[in-house]
């Protein structure tokens, strides 16, 4: 099944029409440019728009991705605080080929990325698993007292 292309999210989304999308295509075609830097460029797009769809669209990608939670470096669990762990539901698991694995929440994909990118030098894959399965696996690496899957899901204030 191929993923839903980042344009057809914005449009899903409301953010831009048909015509819109066409004119944007038309002008990453003539710049190179990736198409949610574009519809932000040209059409106005809220940055925030576009990240979010491109983590609904990453988080289709890898949907089917197992995190292979019990797969976990001893050296992970000092990367992030317990509070950073839960707060910013992150794992970081292990490192594979010099690249961080850190198992996240496909809500939480933009949240993670923005947060990693400025705590970890290099590359990071992120991984997608549901809220149960990283609760539980927090509560084993990053124990923090009163935390829980539901906690994990809950929608941050703006």
């Amino acid at each position: 099944m191929k993923p839903t292309r980042i344009g057809e999210r914005l449009v899903q989304l409301g953010a831009i029409s048909r015509t819109e999308l066409k004119k944007a295509i038309a002008q990453q075609e003539n710049t190179g440019q990736p198409l949610g830097a574009v519809c932000e460029e040209l059409l106005g797009v809220d940055p925030r728009v576009v990240e979010r769809a491109w983590a609904e669209q990453y988080a289709e990608l890898v949907a089917d991705l197992e995190p292979r939670l019990r797969a976990f470096d001893a050296e992970c669990p000092g990367i992030v605080s317990r509070r950073q762990a839960w707060q910013f539901a992150v794992l970081p698991l292990r490192y594979e080929n010099g690249a961080l694995v850190v198992a996240t929440l496909a809500e939480r994909l933009a949240q993670a990325r923005r947060f990693l990118s400025t705590l970890v030098p290099g590359a990071v894959i992120l991984l997608v698993t549901d809220a149960a399965s990283l609760a539980r696996a927090l509560q084993k690496h990053h124990p923090f007292p009163g935390m829980s899957a539901d906690v994990l899901t809950r929608r941050r204030a703006a």
